[in-house]
């Protein structure tokens, strides 16, 4: 954007974490750092009414008694004579408020389904709420969703006449992508254990079955991505799964890792979340010529196109699936044409082209002083 004319401010919150900031410090005129108000409650507290209460008053001291990031974002806009406002995540509405306040525009990015219903990947009580999702609508000029499913999901809360699909943007690879060569072919699940919705199960279980289907194969499934402690119950639930499939030998956990490194580590990407709003890593390993097999719901379900850019089960994994995934492991042919028709479809995800949608999104608001 700022190579376009633009000119980039930008707030973040406080936080200890200082390679994000040197990352976008050379793309913005100024930053600031504010204490946004969070508005949700602890999973101990379980969103009891006296719980809520609680943490909105304490979230409410902490963020400056939710009056000081208002007024500090508020100045800031009317100090550099900002044009539009555009809140990244649904987390705080203090963005919205000061945008209201200095009478511009306002956009809020929804990359997340919260609330708290069986889809919700964020269980945010406030922002399940009628009451905020009457104010944002209220305050929001536009709202982005990162997919047709974030889309879908989130209409029946704010106007759609606001609001608007725009995908998420892919850099494109510059390193080498050839397919691995080993007797082994490894099967990576990108998805962090501390995110329970991400259906790690449903990996470990399609494993077992290809196994069986494919008693010659050696066939081995890692996880990257967060570990929680070793004592976590859903770890343990996990590790219980892999013993009682007797695949203890063939599923390993290798926490966070560079992202740029995952992809020459695996033949295939599994991607098992059912309520994934987009699905990064499915697009990520499209570019990186990673065959991908999702399961049919959410992002997944959106992103690829059965035997074609890629491969869908159920969560119920069918025998017939279970057959279409192992001939593709045993065609390779079938293999490079899947990687090639994805490699196509994922440069619709070149940051040049989302960010000229979004710059069009923004001259669409018809803001006054767009040159600043």
């Amino acid at each position: 954007m700022k190579n376009q004319g633009h000119r980039i401010y930008l707030t973040l919150p406080h936080s200890s974490r200082t390679d994000y900031f040197n990352l976008v410090q050379p793309y913005c005129e100024a930053i600031i750092l504010v204490k946004p108000m969070k508005f949700y409650s602890s999973a101990a507290q379980k969103n009891t009414l006296l719980g809520s209460v609680r943490n909105y008053f304490y979230s409410a001291y902490k963020s400056g008694w939710h009056i000081l990031p208002v007024v500090k974002i508020y100045l800031f806009l009317k100090r550099h004579k900002i044009d539009i406002v555009h809140s990244n995540t649904c987390f705080s509405i203090d963005g919205a408020l000061a945008a209201k306040l200095a009478r511009k525009p306002h956009i809020l990015h929804i990359r997340e389904i919260t609330g708290n219903g069986v889809g919700s990947t964020l269980k945010l009580y406030f922002q399940g709420t009628a009451f905020f999702k009457n104010l944002m609508s209220l305050l929001c000029t536009k709202i982005i969703c990162n997919s047709h499913y974030t889309f879908n999901a989130s209409k029946i809360d704010f106007p759609e006449s606001k609001m608007i699909v725009l995908y998420n943007p892919i850099k494109e690879q510059t390193h080498s992508t050839s397919e691995r060569v080993s007797a082994t072919k490894v099967f990576g699940c990108v998805a962090n254990l501390t995110a329970r919705w991400k259906n790690h199960e449903l990996a470990i279980r399609l494993l077992k079955n290809l196994q069986d289907q494919n008693p010659d194969k050696q066939l081995q499934l890692v996880f990257f991505g967060s570990l929680p402690v070793q004592t976590d119950d859903y770890l343990l639930s996990l590790k219980n799964l892999i013993k009682q499939l007797g695949v203890e030998d063939h599923v390993k956990f290798k926490g966070s890792i560079p992202q740029d490194s995952i992809y020459s580590q695996i033949d295939f990407l599994i991607h098992p979340a059912p309520f994934e709003p987009f699905g990064r890593v499915i697009i990520e390993a499209m570019v990186n010529r990673v065959p991908v097999i999702g399961i049919n719901a959410g992002g997944a379900g959106e992103l690829i196109t059965d035997g074609i850019t890629g491969l869908l089960i159920s969560p119920e994994i069918s025998q017939s699936e279970i057959e279409k995934v192992s001939y593709v492991i045993n065609n390779k042919e079938v293999r490079n044409q899947m990687v090639s028709s994805a490699l196509a479809f994922s440069r619709n995800f070149k940051p040049e082209i989302i960010l000229t949608q979004l710059e069009q999104i923004y001259l669409s608001l018809n803001s006054s002083n767009l040159a600043h």
